[in-house]
């Protein structure tokens, strides 16, 4: 083999990445490397308020005790600020229902500290929002511990 002639995954000195999961991997070093005011930060959250005429949300977040904070609150705005959602109205729809408070939200951003204006949202849950972070829920009524001497006694058990 010539010295023009090369392999195809070797040009220039370097391997080509065409292994999908390397370039992957790749990709995600870069964006993890990039200064802090641009990185892409993603938080959770449910829905407090609605606004039905354009479809944002006011969107409160879980802090780190377990507290949730309305995003945009400050002293001169104590109510927040308005944030888009990102799915169409007819899949949040499909999904979960109408848009209404107490839904489940992913909440993208980029920036050094809390969202802002540039923020967006996404549903992901009709649980609420400790329910789906933890995992745990209250058990039904179907769910409810019926040892095998429950099913012998007969009549009501209190």
């Amino acid at each position: 083999m010539s010295v023009g002639q090369q392999f195809k995954g070797v040009q220039g000195g370097k391997a080509l990445d065409d292994n999908p999961i390397s370039a992957a991997n790749k990709n995600t070093s870069m964006q993890s490397s990039a200064p802090n005011d641009e990185q892409l930060k993603i938080d959770y959250g449910s829905i407090a308020e609605v606004d039905y005429e354009t479809s944002h949300v006011r969107i409160n977040r879980l802090t780190r005790g377990q507290v949730q904070k309305r995003i945009g609150e400050s002293k001169e705005n104590k109510d927040g600020i308005w944030i888009p959602i990102l799915q169409p109205l007819p899949v949040i729809h499909a999904s979960f229902g109408s848009l209404r408070p107490g839904l489940t939200v992913r909440i993208f951003w980029r920036g050094k500290n809390d969202p802002g204006s540039d923020a967006i949202a996404e549903v992901i849950s009709e649980k609420p929002l400790l329910e789906f972070i933890t995992g745990s829920e209250k058990p039904r009524s179907n769910e409810l511990y019926t040892g095998p001497g429950k099913y012998s006694l007969g009549g009501v058990i209190k």
